[in-house]
């Protein structure tokens, strides 16, 4: 069931190269110089090793990294991206874990971390305008900072840790609202709401890319979230139906990946 959905195993399967570990620079060369823009990926811990090379690559290719580490650790050893994203022949590189709002990086989605009939069955835009919800915001994380106890001082955190995966979207799609906390899990979070007919809201991050033309909100800050704002927002939301659901799918991705292989 997971196959309808874009992962990083489909980045893996639809890359020409995938590249793991270090010291491997001449198989890298090797299908520059057999294939047409080939699709490479590279796993981001060991990305820094090939920043050099990818830099120097004299024909057209399209990068792909592969998240392997936490977000958190990538942003303390920031790479030297610069010189790569200049070279001419890097056409596009796809990230899950956008940290640059460069023209030429574009996020890809993670997928929904918990797999159920529920979101591979049923109308995405019949449980997001046509079923009344009867609760307002879910969220199901516990922060170190004050997010979630503001979240606490107007709505219930839902404990989700002992749920099966029916028993958690039967329990969300109940809701009108999700806030996701920001986090490495956070794409996969947003694809299980919209999923479920839910929107989700997502603190502003260098992947907003991602959600272009689907229902979720992007704030700057947590304390925008009242009952008055969502209540706003809803109107909104539900008022304009012309949403790009098939993003969240396999084969939108696969066909982006398409458009670039054959720019």
């Amino acid at each position: 069931m997971n196959a309808l959905f874009f992962n990083t195993k489909n980045a893996c399967s639809n890359a020409d190269i995938h590249i793991i570990s270090k010291d491997q620079e001449g198989l890298i060369m090797n299908i520059i110089d057999k294939q047409y823009k080939p699709i490479i990926a590279i796993n981001e811990d060991v990305l820094n090793d090939y920043i050099d090379l990818l830099s120097n690559i004299y024909k057209p290719f399209i990068l792909f990294t592969i998240s392997s580490i936490n977000l958190d650790k990538l942003n303390e050893c920031p790479l030297d991206i610069d010189k790569m994203l200049s070279n001419s022949n890097m056409i596009v590189w796809f990230t899950s874990q956008k940290t640059t709002t460069h023209w030429k990086v574009r996020s890809y989605p993670l997928g929904p971390l918990r797999i159920d009939s529920h979101i591979t069955q049923g109308d995405v835009m019949r449980k997001m305008f046509d079923i009344e919800k009867k609760n307002e915001l879910f969220y199901d994380f516990k922060s170190e900072d004050n997010v979630s106890k503001y979240l606490s001082t107007m709505y219930n955190r839902v404990n989700t840790g002992e749920m099966d995966d029916a028993t958690y979207y039967r329990c969300l799609e109940t809701y009108k609202f999700c806030v996701v906390c920001p986090s490495q899990q956070q794409h996969q979070q947003v694809w299980e709401a919209l999923l479920s007919g839910v929107f989700p809201i997502v603190v502003s991050s260098s992947s907003n890319d991602l959600y272009i033309n689907l229902p979720v909100i992007v704030i700057h800050n947590w304390f925008t979230i009242t009952p008055a704002f969502l209540k706003e927002m809803y109107t909104e939301l539900t008022t304009y139906k012309k949403y790009s659901y098939e993003k969240l799918y396999k084969y939108y991705w696969l066909n982006e990946i398409i458009k670039y292989k054959n720019c």
